[in-house]
């Protein structure tokens, strides 16, 4: 076989190969595996057993009755206010415009998100300190987390 001929097999084994980079779920982050990431046998992280981080009974989780936490009260925090929250505002907060954000790239860096029966519903990338961005499970962006 000539040189000329490696180069196209080349390409098609590189294009074959890197859609398993992206969003490949190890078993360390998968709660069907590890018993000890998941909310229905891991009680301290149950939110119905352990009430220190149920926002119903902790009220300093709930931004209904913690003014400082609800962005209707808090204009620090509300992101219609202050565009360094917004990633609809701000360049370097949006996925569209920064890809190394969005779940797809194959250098991305970030956390799954689950339902209560242990099922990946998503992605979580952390853009900055103070957000957080929601991607679908088809890696679709879907909103986003003010945190503070």
């Amino acid at each position: 076989m000539q040189p000329k001929f490696y180069l196209p097999i080349l390409v098609f084994v590189a294009f074959c190969v890197q859609p398993l980079n992206a969003q490949q779920l190890l078993a360390k982050h998968n709660p069907k595996m590890d018993v000890n990431l998941s909310p229905g046998t891991n009680g301290v992280i149950n939110p119905i057993k352990n009430s220190k981080i149920n926002p119903m009974f902790n009220w300093n989780l709930n931004p209904v009755k913690t003014s400082n936490l609800n962005p209707a009260e808090n204009t620090a925090i509300n992101p219609l206010n202050n565009p360094d929250f917004n990633p609809n505002e701000n360049q370097h907060l949006n996925p569209m415009y920064q890809n190394v954000l969005h779940p797809k790239n194959p250098m991305w860096k970030g956390l799954y998100l689950y339902d209560k029966e242990d099922n990946l519903v998503g992605y979580i990338t952390k853009a900055t300190q103070d957000v957080m961005l929601c991607f679908d499970l088809d890696s679709q962006w879907c909103g986003f987390y003010v945190i503070k």
